[in-house]
């Protein structure tokens, strides 16, 4: 695939998340999500044997759930396809077909999008935060940082140079990033796990335990909120509240589309099952994994 224009946007060269290796949130990090997957993976090839000899799910099951949350996905994704089709120099649509296939987790194909907007005349502004994101969730954090230096102010979210910064393994500077962000906007609760997880990642337990208390008080109807909240309470010890924050936040993340999300925390959930002893629901948790991996791991394919 071409690389963009200088004159347009700032070049990419082939060559990282949130990455499963940034600070970015650890659902995002394609290093983690892929290590997860493959026991995920093997949980849910004998969960849906297990449940196919049972009779297969009941119509208010997880799996049955999350298959009516992927299917919805599936068709606004159509109706997104549809319209670049019908009007392929339609820069906006191409940037929303991009951002849906983001929360997808077909990073490539969002890379791809992302390239034909600019070609259709996609402003910087409108491009430059997504192809940040592209760079992480590709474990490019170098280059991520180097388009961030490059964009004008304003364009890119503040948390980004922090969840680039962590991906990169710079606690100190990331640190010092998110801190800045939060002063430009304190009531970011992206920006504050963002770094709750880096002060985790320097040593600092008590000042992450309370901003993820600030945050889960704030925003226990977010996804991201509550998959934090449900790894650090296992972190902790506390199995049960963390297995109800992971598959709170795992279906959230589902109803919004945000599919890669979802599949990270379902995965985690799965794991956290099995380790619980619940193989009833271990299985069940497997089940959903296998139904959200043909949908959200596309991106481990291959590099855009």
């Amino acid at each position: 695939m071409n690389n963009p224009e200088p004159a347009a946007t700032p070049p990419v060269a082939p060559s990282p998340d949130p990455a499963p290796a940034a600070v970015r949130p650890w659902w995002r990090r394609p290093a983690g999500l892929a290590a997860l997957a493959l026991g995920g993976t093997v949980l849910a090839v004998g969960g849906w044997n297990v449940l196919q000899q049972r009779g297969g799910p009941a119509p208010t099951s997880p799996a049955a759930v999350v298959g009516g949350q992927v299917n919805n996905v599936r068709a606004a994704g159509l109706v997104l396809q549809e319209q670049v089709a019908k009007t392929p120099g339609d820069a906006a649509a191409r940037v929303a077909l991009a951002r849906h296939l983001l929360d997808r987790g077909d990073v490539i194909a969002a890379g791809s999008e992302l390239d034909q907007a600019e070609r259709a005349g996609a402003k910087l502004a409108d491009l430059g935060e997504l192809r940040v994101e592209v760079l992480l969730l590709l474990n490019r954090a170098p280059e991520a940082l180097a388009l961030l230096d490059r964009l004008p102010p304003g364009i890119a979210h503040p948390r980004w140079r922090g969840q680039a910064l962590s991906a990169d393994g710079r606690w100190p500077e990331a640190l010092a990033a998110y801190r800045a962000a939060l002063e430009q906007v304190p009531d970011d609760l992206s920006t504050q796990l963002g770094l709750a997880s880096a002060l985790g990642h320097a040593g600092d337990a008590a000042g992450e335990e309370k901003l993820l208390r600030s945050a889960i008080g704030r925003g226990a109807d977010q996804a991201d909120v509550q998959i934090a909240w449900g790894i650090w309470q296992l972190r902790q010890g506390d199995t049960a509240g963390g297995r109800a924050a992971l598959r709170k936040g795992a279906l959230l993340a589902g109803e919004r589309g945000e599919l890669l999300r979802a599949t990270g925390a379902w995965i985690a959930l799965a794991d956290a099952d099995f380790a619980a002893g619940d193989f009833a629901t271990a299985a069940q948790s497997a089940r959903v994994v296998a139904r959200l991996l043909p949908a959200s791991a596309r991106h481990r394919r291959g590099g855009w």
